[in-house]
């Protein structure tokens, strides 16, 4: 399976957090300092396919920003 990353969202020189919860807001996957989500809650099993939402909060020196949306989580047999 091919990780979930936002591409360009997380400057090398910034922190950032990525949350993953499902559609009653049930956090299933936390990585803070930030790092691409594998459809794997935090401890480790697999999740059903399904939408999900994130939230990327990201930190620079200059400023604090948020992105927000949702996923399809798609599994191959």
């Amino acid at each position: 399976m091919e990780p979930f990353r936002l591409a360009g969202c997380v400057p090398t020189e910034a922190t950032g957090e990525l949350t993953i919860v499902n559609r009653w807001g049930e956090m299933l996957f936390r990585a803070a300092p930030y790092s691409p989500w594998d459809g794997r809650s935090m401890g480790g099993k697999q999740l059903p396919q399904g939408a999900y939402y994130y939230l990327l909060k990201v930190e620079t020196r200059e400023k604090t920003f948020e992105v927000k949306g949702a996923v399809n989580l798609i599994l191959e047999d």
